[in-house]
């Protein structure tokens, strides 16, 4: 499909609504592995700054960074309940 006909078939509000979807869905299966390969093949030839991620359509909602830490106590009572 040529940008022209994008442009008379799709209406400003449901291409928002696209990418509004394609920025909080997460990318499945398929979509991570061919954006694997074309990591592959970008880095095969040169470019050797590219990551995963450029190559996602999804980008969906990163999980925070923070990780929550067991205390010791708490580690203790969960394995000593396994022996």
């Amino acid at each position: 499909m040529t940008v022209g006909q994008m442009k008379q078939s799709l209406t400003k509000q449901e291409y928002y609504n696209w990418l509004r979807y394609f920025n909080h869905k997460q990318p499945d299966v398929t979509e991570i592995q061919l954006a694997v390969i074309s990591l592959i093949a970008s880095t095969g030839l040169g470019n050797k700054n590219a990551k995963l991620e450029d190559f996602l359509v999804s980008k969906g909602s990163q999980p925070s960074a923070k990780t929550e830490v067991l205390s010791s106590d708490e580690v203790q009572n969960f394995f000593g309940g396994l022996v």
